[in-house]
């Protein structure tokens, strides 16, 4: 059809539309041109030729890409112009929306609202025909929206990851609400900022337009944009101007920044001995390495191919802190954020300075969105743990009526023990805390070593502790504003830990107990990791890294994990799974333990 209109069409354009394309490029070229570099920008001379050079290169494409769109408007025109009115009425423009896959999705009801919409955003005359200046800026929003929702490739809902749901998950999602509403997880709606039981969109939405915001005040980053092509400085306004390129950037950050953060979350939490929910440079260099980088540190000299990068020069020049000027706000927010490691915010930053030493090729925009491919590839292969979403645990494993029951049932022995870890101070509970907690319990299987971020891990170790203190917390939008709640978990956010815990740890069943003549889950624990030939053998599902099929359901391995922490108290109060299990005798030798360590029994004993 296109083909056949393209043929028919008049060899002309209407007379009525004038192309300011090429008038504004002269014009912006005219205004560059006298603009004094000298006045503002302080780059020496090589930088400001350098500077002067991409920023005319990215003006002259953005040029270039107008009247692209300017002539493929006049051809649109002339196709769908099928009565040669010289206008496009509905029936017309219905024909262009479909041909733009507009409708996918829609029944006729909402394709007659598309359209009826569509053309009255842009008749300015009121006719209900547009003329080929009103149909050039209807179209171009066409192209835009289309591009954007090409560049997006996010199939919904991306809160698990992009994952495609099955109808009878859908339907799952659909009344999991009511039920949690019952649940130990409802004070989730009030203290997440998603006021959700996930973390929704509109929170990584905000959490987003927080770090782009933080990052775009940077002098720095000023710099960058300048050097890169992706601002250039507005003389009338005395001001840097965001290029088409740069905001091609921001749009398709956006996209990946789930898996951004995914995987800032998990490289940024491994070190114990580091700062948490911030990426030290061991921890840098780990993830580099994972996204496909090879670092030339310790020798600068040495020939830089593909991939190579001088990782630490990158890292001092990046995490640079920026000066306050005596703003006390800035000077806040320079106490909080961390002289030796990267925020959330300076990590968006890092991979816009990674994107500029891939390879570039003619068009910037494909290099920027061939580099974002190469990392998630590259990390999927390497460290796909570093990508899983928070939000599939919480799907999959942790939000059931049965793990719901299983928390409830043990509520205040779960409470008495948050209260004891904590201390007299009832503060939400920090990593120290909770691996003190999980040391106490005997839950670590072995100690952690020099090489623990590199080692091949099996089981449970303080690394694996920290990430999942880290996943169970819901999302923040402000890392610096809220710093002290990033650094720390509430009640709830516990009882998600524990569950993690649980479907890593490797535990006996109510089965093994029996087979084997174990009179509690503890001493087939200990059987299992003391003896030469244990009776017991490690299961290919327990594990934390890998995602591996769980041939029990988490409420099964919960009552495990209470049945072994229980009786790391109190080695009497007997097994949950053999029915011998004493709540009394367990909260009082918990009780003990809490007035030995803080002074007074932090909890009601309720015997």
């Amino acid at each position: 059809r296109l083909r056949t209109h393209l043929e028919m069409a008049p060899k002309s354009p209407p007379q009525h539309a004038a192309d300011k394309a090429a008038e504004a490029r002269v014009e912006a070229k005219e205004t560059r041109a006298e603009v004094n570099l000298k006045q503002f920008n302080p780059f020496q001379n090589a930088a400001k030729k350098k500077a002067e050079e991409q920023a005319d290169a990215e003006m002259d494409r953005f040029f270039a890409e107008q009247e692209a769109l300017h002539d493929q408007a006049r051809r649109a025109f002339r196709t769908y112009d099928v009565d040669n009115s010289d206008t496009i009425d509905a029936e017309e423009l219905r024909a262009v929306l479909a041909d733009m896959n507009f409708f996918e999705g829609l029944d006729g009801a909402s394709q007659v609202e598309l359209v009826d919409t569509t053309l009255s955003e842009v008749d300015a005359s009121r006719d209900s025909h547009l003329s080929f200046s009103e149909f050039t800026t209807c179209y171009n929003k066409l192209v835009s929206k289309s591009e954007e929702r090409e560049n997006s490739g996010a199939k919904l809902p991306s809160i698990f990851g992009g994952e495609e749901l099955s109808a009878s998950e859908r339907l799952r999602l659909k009344v999991m609400p009511k039920m949690l509403d019952r649940s130990v997880f409802l004070p989730r709606k009030k203290e997440a900022a998603s006021k959700d039981y996930f973390d929704t969109s509109a929170v990584r939405d905000k959490m987003f337009k927080a770090d782009w915001t933080r990052v775009d005040k940077k002098a720095s980053f000023a710099q960058f944009k300048q050097e890169n092509g992706l601002a250039v400085y507005d003389v009338k306004a005395h001001k840097l101007k965001a290029t088409p390129l740069l905001k091609f950037f921001k749009t398709s950050l956006r996209v990946h920044y789930d898996v951004l953060c995914n995987a800032f979350t998990f490289y940024g939490c491994r070190d114990i001995k580091g700062a948490f929910h911030a990426m030290d440079y061991t921890e840098f260099v780990e993830f580099a390495t994972s996204a496909g980088f090879r670092d030339t540190s310790a020798d600068p000299k040495a020939p830089q191919k593909f991939g190579a990068l001088n990782l630490l020069a990158l890292f001092e020049d990046l995490n640079a802190e920026v000066d306050a000027g005596g703003n006390k706000k800035k000077q806040k927010e320079n106490d909080v954020n961390l002289d030796d490691a990267f925020m959330r915010f300076e990590f968006l930053e890092l991979v816009m300075r990674l994107a500029m030493k891939f390879p570039q090729t003619a068009d910037p925009k494909v290099a920027f969105k061939g580099f974002l491919m190469f990392c998630k590839n590259n990390l999927l292969r390497d460290a796909p743990d570093a990508v899983v979403d928070r939000n599939l645990f919480r799907k999959d494993r942790l939000y059931t009526p049965e793990v719901s029951s299983a928390f409830l049932n043990h509520q205040h022995e779960l409470r008495a023990i948050y209260s004891t870890m904590v201390g007299a101070d009832l503060n939400p509970a920090t990593i120290e805390e909770w691996i003190w907690l999980c040391k106490r319990v005997g839950v670590l299987d072995r100690p952690l070593a020099a090489n623990a971020l590199a080692e091949k891990v099996v089981g449970v170790g303080e690394v694996e502790l920290s990430l999942m203190f880290a996943a169970s917390q819901m999302a923040l939008v402000d890392e610096l504003k809220d710093r002290d709640s990033l650094t720390t978990m509430s009640f709830t956010e516990f009882l998600e830990a524990i569950g993690r815990l649980a479907d890593a740890k490797d535990l006996p069943t109510k089965d093994d107990l029996q087979a084997h003549g174990y009179a509690t889950a503890l001493e087939a624990v200990a059987d299992t990791e003391r003896a030469k030939y244990p009776k017991l053998r490690r299961r290919a599902s327990s594990s934390f890294y890998g995602q591996p099929a769980k041939t029990r359901t988490l409420d099964q391995r919960l009552l495990m994990l209470f049945e072994s922490m229980f009786q790391m108290f109190e080695p009497g109060c007997g097994s949950i799974a053999l029915g011998t299990y004493d709540k009394g005798r367990f909260l009082q030798a918990l009780a003990t333990e809490c007035e030995e360590l803080h002074g007074k029994v932090l909890f009601k004993l309720e015997l």
